[in-house]
């Protein structure tokens, strides 16, 4: 069993974030799996969120925040090798739009994320209580 730590957990939502950007370049050709893709930051938020054990939220909306730079660093490698890319500004404007649009989907997957850790950890807490007596295991 692994004992998520909040550095652990962050790198667990940006390997969402980096698996996520691996597939929407491999499928780009594939419109309803890009269009599904596009959800990647909020499912990298959920992830990062869930798996931490404290500091839910500001682990779940820092994920805006790695989204945005890697975004932008996928963005210039594709440029590089030969893919054409749309420049709506410079760095800054593209990363603000990326931040902004990032930090959307990353408040819906932290709430969830956070809701849904907090739920089930009360849940298996109320389960492990029923079986003791008095701190002795009744199994």
């Amino acid at each position: 069993m692994i004992r998520w730590t909040v550095p652990k957990a962050t790198l667990a939502g940006v390997g969402v974030f980096v698996l996520g950007q691996l597939l929407y370049l491999a499928f780009s050709h594939y419109e309803l799996l890009r269009m599904v893709l596009l959800g990647t930051p909020g499912f990298a938020a959920f992830v990062a969120a869930y798996l931490a054990p404290r500091w839910k939220m500001v682990v779940g909306m820092s994920m805006a925040i790695y989204g945005a730079v890697l975004g932008e660093l996928m963005a210039r490698g594709y440029e590089y090798f030969g893919g054409h890319v749309d420049h709506i500004g410079g760095l800054v404007a593209t990363l603000l739009i990326l931040l902004a649009y990032y930090g959307a989907f990353s408040v819906v997957g932290s709430v969830t994320g956070a809701f849904l850790s907090r739920r089930l950890s009360t849940k298996s807490k109320g389960e492990i209580k029923s079986t003791r007596i008095n701190g002795v295991s009744v199994d």
